[in-house]
């Protein structure tokens, strides 16, 4: 499947240094929709937002096959970082939008109100790249003991962006901003609690080569 994929993309004259700012485009679209504080828009958004999930797997897979240099690599990981900030902001700023006009916005009245929307997309912003930070700190001073990319229950656990922008397009879709920043922080808080556990206990019991 793997090859496959690059082979398509290569086929489509796409690279880790196309891909991103693809992404990153999708993803200000999607947060132009979120914006609107509508069903549709809310709905539109989400299927954007998915869009963004795929393309992030095509780049993550000519990544894994060499097709990338460093400098790609590194800015790729840059705008994703911003694809996120956009849609966290096209969410809140769907908040502001639904307060104004709470008649016709399609999320709850009593959403409307509420005033900590951006420290909640602030939050929900802020928990993965703690946890990031953390694991890169600890994989900086015992190497050895790093553990590798996340898969099946752990990368659960730890939510990584493709699969963070996956609950965040169920979640805005059927439901509202609350929703989504409260399921996306409290997932995150679970993710940095989990990297953070991990990392002291490796540290206790260190992996002997």
């Amino acid at each position: 499947m793997e090859q496959q994929t690059v082979r398509r993309a290569a086929r489509w004259g796409l690279t880790p240094g196309t891909t991103a700012p693809i992404s990153l485009g999708v993803a200000a679209l999607a947060a132009v929709w979120f914006s609107d504080a509508t069903r549709a828009g809310a709905v539109a958004g989400a299927l954007l937002l998915a869009a963004t999930v795929v393309l992030a797997r095509v780049d993550h897979r000519l990544v894994r096959a060499g097709a990338a240099e460093p400098r790609q690599v590194w800015r790729s990981a840059l705008l994703r970082r911003a694809e996120e900030a956009l849609v966290y902001a096209g969410l809140a700023a769907g908040a502001a939008t639904a307060a104004a006009s709470p008649a016709v916005s399609a999320w709850p009245a009593a959403f409307a109100g509420t005033g900590g929307v951006w420290a909640m997309a602030t939050v929900a912003l802020a928990l993965p790249a703690f946890h990031r930070a953390i694991a890169a700190s600890f994989a900086a001073r015992h190497p050895a003991a790093a553990p590798g990319e996340p898969t099946g229950l752990a990368r659960i656990v730890t939510l990584p962006r493709p699969e963070r922008f996956a609950l965040v397009s169920v979640t805005a879709a059927l439901g509202d901003p609350v929703l989504v920043f409260t399921v996306v922080a409290a997932w995150g808080g679970v993710a940095a609690a989990s990297v953070l556990a991990g990392c002291v206990l490796r540290s206790l019991w260190p992996v002997t080569p």
